[in-house]
């Protein structure tokens, strides 16, 4: 909770002290700038609240990443597709 508003979050697993925040989103190449913009401040909040927080993006389809898009998701460590899963095991 951050200020008594709720923080909402797929998945939340803990390994070795560090606390893993997921996110699974049904994009297909493009993602509405509306949820960019919740993705940047949901990551904005748990980094504040956690810095050594891992957050993990995954989406059903490789999303077209323009610098700005990219720039803006930088507190997400982990921007993963359907196809890439099998990278889980090494985070």
């Amino acid at each position: 909770e951050n200020n008594g508003q709720r923080l909402i979050m797929d998945f939340y697993a803990k390994k070795k002290n560090i606390r893993y925040y997921i996110e699974v989103k049904d994009f297909r190449t493009i993602a509405p700038m509306f949820i960019i913009q919740q993705l940047i401040q949901v990551a904005n909040v748990i980094k504040k609240m956690d810095k050594k927080a891992k957050l993990v993006l995954i989406t059903k389809e490789k999303i077209v990443l323009n610098e700005t898009i990219k720039k803006s998701l930088e507190n997400w460590d982990y921007i993963l597709d359907e196809s890439s899963l099998d990278k889980l095991k090494d985070i």
